[in-house]
């Protein structure tokens, strides 16, 4: 069989594309094990087989060639699988690094990249930190590389961490939401009966608005079926589109600015997606109300008392402090989508899923980020917005300082500083109390020492699916939307807790109203909910400011 000189380069080119990667896999773990020359054995033997596969389908490819007396056959061919084996090789040798974690993960998903992760953990991320704390303390430079290949390590650490994070969000939604009763379903997997109540209260807190309490009777269940039907018509065709019938059953969910009121099914899916994406509400208090604000107070003092003998005499009772009232308003939360006319007039896209996912997802963020850095004007307070003191007072979160602007300083100042904060905390607030940080400062932690000769870590992630990172004995809860620490200033760790500090508030009903004239031909679906939050118990959390 001969091959001509026209192919040769383009063969050549393809099986170096191809070959590339594996190339660059061996390199990686040989720079894992630092001083060494070995590659994991497994590897090597996936190298072997892919080339010898690769040699395989070149000659196969060269028979065909020969056969179809096309030049062109066996380049393309060639090329195309070179490039196929080689993505394949790739992508399976970086499994931990960057993984983005989309989706439902299997809790069979988590044990095999925590497994993984540990054995990095105790394998070669022990050599590396050895090799440097040994330069370290004979005063020699550390080499950059040596450097690089830990961070590559954390980050494979923290990748699998993060889907554990992720496994343990997603389980306690999933309780969560089971006791709030989702998912029971009688006529065709709904509930009609039990929507109907939750109907009736977002429909009454609509009329306390409107000033119109008692005047109007609740909606009966079969009312309530025909609100639905009439409801998801509108979705597809605004009001132009309703019967008088129509209309008519869609007039008892109007709401205060001219929209209708979600059903409880569609809202209930929304809530649930907010649920599953906003990381304070799993550790917040929080309160569905039919008003526009929730009150309350806090009990800043106590009566006199004490010890006192049979004929001993009893100083009269100091009167105690007048509670410090608290009170949280909700605001206006709102989520625009478009879509095109002929998205919505399509009968086979469930248009209220699309709506769902959509606003969810809008809501969702917009809500992370006011929960931990809302100013409170127009929006709800963050639990991580006010200004901290080194002492305590109501009102003024109290925080322990690093020394250092935007970074730990010198071992072991970091542990020192964590002890410190931790020791603020009254006994009362311990249990359910948790660190929280963005995986910036989370990342940052993994590198402190307790500065002894054996370079101790004080930070030993999980890897036990299902049981968080531990820091000092406490679970580290990852709120993406905090300060990193190397932010001058910041408050990037938080430690208390949360439910005992920070209280959500969502009044009841989601609204949508379909405006299909002021972007043509492009519908909006303007869709507003209320939600509310700030402190409620200034005492309950301390704050680490890296100042």
């Amino acid at each position: 069989m001969t091959m001509t000189t026209y192919t040769v380069p383009l063969f050549l080119l393809a099986l170096l594309i191809g070959l590339a990667p594996m190339a660059l896999d061996i390199y990686e773990i040989n720079a894992w094990n630092i001083g060494t020359a070995k590659a994991q054995p497994w590897r090597v033997k996936r190298a072997g087989a892919l080339q010898h596969a690769t040699r395989a389908v070149v000659a196969w490819c060269a028979c065909l060639a020969s056969v179809c007396r096309q030049r062109w056959v066996l380049p393309a061919t060639v090329m195309a699988v070179a490039l196929i084996l080689g993505h394949a090789g790739y992508a399976h040798a970086h499994t931990l690094g960057g993984a983005a974690i989309a989706g439902h993960l299997s809790l069979e998903e988590v044990k095999t990249a925590l497994d993984e992760a540990g054995r990095l953990y105790k394998g070669q991320f022990d050599d590396i930190n050895s090799k440097i704390k040994a330069l370290e303390t004979k005063g020699a430079a550390v080499d950059p590389l040596l450097l690089e290949v830990r961070e590559k390590l954390n980050k494979a650490i923290e990748d699998a961490s993060a889907k554990n994070d992720a496994w343990i969000a997603m389980q306690a939604t999933v309780n969560r939401l089971e006791k709030q009763g989702a998912g029971s379903a009688k006529e065709g997997g709904r509930d009609f009966e039990r929507e109907a109540k939750a109907f009736n209260l977002e429909r009454r807190s609509v009329l306390a608005a409107k000033g119109q309490t008692g005047q109007t009777p609740d909606v009966s269940v079969d009312e309530y079926k025909g609100y639905v039907k009439a409801f998801d018509r509108y979705l597809r065709t605004g009001e132009k589109g309703l019967t008088p019938d129509e209309m008519r059953a869609l007039s008892v969910g109007t709401d205060s600015a001219g929209g209708y009121l979600v059903d409880p099914d569609k809202s209930g899916q929304m809530v649930k997606k907010v649920f599953e994406t906003s990381d304070v509400r799993r550790f917040a208090s929080q309160q569905t109300i039919s008003t526009d604000a929730l009150e309350g107070s806090a009990d800043l003092d106590e009566a006199s008392g004490g010890w006192v003998s049979e004929l001993g005499t009893r100083s009269d009772s100091t009167t105690p402090a007048v509670p410090f009232p608290w009170k949280i308003p909700v605001h206006e939360l709102y989520s625009q989508p478009k879509a095109s006319q002929k998205l919505v007039n399509d009968a086979s896209i469930d248009i209220g899923n699309w709506l769902n996912g959509k606003v969810s997802n809008k809501l969702s963020r917009l809500q992370n980020v006011a929960f931990v850095t809302g100013s409170g004007v127009g929006q709800p307070r963050g639990f991580a917005s006010y200004t901290t003191s080194t002492t305590y007072a109501w009102g003024t979160p109290e925080h322990v300082g690093t020394g250092t602007s935007g970074g730990w300083g010198t071992d072991p100042n970091g542990i020192q500083k964590l002890n410190t904060l931790m020791g603020l905390l009254k006994d009362t607030y311990v249990a359910g109390s948790n660190f929280f940080m963005n995986r910036t400062t989370k990342f940052s932690i993994r590198n402190l020492t307790d500065a002894s000769a054996a370079g101790k870590f004080v930070f030993i992630p999980s890897f036990v699916a299902g049981v968080p990172d531990q820091l000092l004995g406490v679970n580290v809860v990852v709120f993406q939307d905090m300060a990193s620490y190397s932010t001058g200033s910041a408050l990037a760790i938080a430690y208390g807790n949360m439910a005992r500090y920070y209280q959500i508030v969502d009044r009841q009903g989601v609204s949508v109203l379909v405006d299909p004239y002021t972007s043509k031909p492009y519908v909006i679906f303007y869709s507003t909910a209320r939600v509310g939050g700030d402190v409620i118990d200034f005492e309950a959390m301390k704050f680490l400011k890296f100042v």
